[in-house]
């Protein structure tokens, strides 16, 4: 299946606009009317606002709520399609904390995506397996990009910053973890947006044309954001709490056993004091001169000119 195929199912072949909560519309199910493609009404636009009617083959007539239901009051249809991005260097808590968390979920289904299907380095050298290609790939209702530092080569990569483009158009979330924000940013899927990101790169967001945000999980729209590394937990399970309800997400963290309490107070900047930041910050220069760079070329390709300012929380 080619790339820019894959969302073939969401807009029909008359290229009509259909939307996420008819499974039968995604799955490109519906009988093509003479109005001129699978579904009509109200059905929605590129925003994912409003409601609409379907008139295919699961009943003439029926309406449809719109994507962004209120918190907890989602009802999960089975096959709920969640992706994360598996790519070479990838910081594998990123992936591997929001994925323990999603694949917990009754109703999802958990996809490791890459390119293709071999094993995938991460950033401490281990191998992962993705479960599914690019090119495979259902709609998917959650995608989720992790950050590390194979993050940098996916700056300019075309057909992921593709491929990403293209799930969000009707995904019910665009989320992401640590540093990858940036590469959701590098695919304008940021722009006029609140945004997090780990504290040594959150300055980049602004170069992407995103509003960055210290926070440790920012919800702006249907876009959700976290800052570095372990905050993906926290995203994850403020992500299922919004998509299956509170009570999920609390049987969870219970089952996960998730009740931080570090032995150090040295886990943001402000806490552990400036010299132990100088010594984190050396230790990455070079690493983040060339994630700087590559900030720098994929905003001047977005057309973004004025960095929009630090926002404290």
């Amino acid at each position: 299946m080619r790339t820019d195929a894959i969302l073939r199912g969401r807009r029909g072949l008359l290229g009509s606009w259909v939307h996420k909560t008819c499974l039968r519309c995604v799955q490109g199910k519906h009988n093509v009317l003479p109005r001129g493609g699978v579904v009509t009404g109200g059905h929605g636009n590129r925003s994912g606002n409003g409601g609409g009617r379907c008139y295919g083959r699961h009943g003439q007539n029926e309406t449809h709520p719109g994507p962004m239901p209120a918190r907890g009051m989602h009802r999960m249809q089975p096959g709920f399609e969640i992706g994360l991005l598996l790519f070479p260097g990838v910081m594998q808590l990123d992936l591997t904390g929001p994925a323990e968390v999603f694949g917990a979920v009754p109703e999802a289904r958990v996809h490791l995506l890459w390119k293709e299907m071999q094993p995938v380095a991460t950033s401490r050298g281990w191998r992962i397996v993705p479960t599914t290609t690019l090119d495979a790939c259902p709609p998917l209702d959650v995608i989720c990009v992790p950050g590390g530092a194979g993050q940098i080569d996916l700056m300019d990569d075309a057909l992921i910053l593709d491929f990403l483009r293209l799930q969000a158009e009707n995904a019910r979330w665009v989320t992401s973890v640590c540093t990858g924000s940036l590469v959701l940013g590098a695919a304008g899927l940021l722009r006029g947006y609140r945004a997090a990101c780990h504290w040594a790169s959150r300055d980049q967001l602004a170069w992407l044309g995103a509003l960055p945000v210290a926070e440790r999980v920012v919800k702006d729209r249907n876009r959700l954001t976290c800052g570095g590394v372990t905050s993906g937990i926290d995203l994850a399970l403020t992500l299922v709490a919004e998509i299956a309800g509170d009570e999920v997400a609390r049987r969870i963290q219970l089952e996960l056993e998730y009740d931080p309490r570090p032995p150090f107070e040295s886990g943001t900047p402000d806490r552990a004091g400036p010299q132990l930041v100088a010594q984190v910050e050396r230790d990455v220069a070079a690493r983040q001169q060339r994630r700087r760079v590559a900030t720098r070329l994929a905003g001047t390709r977005l057309g973004v000119d004025l960095p929009l300012r630090l926002v404290d929380p």
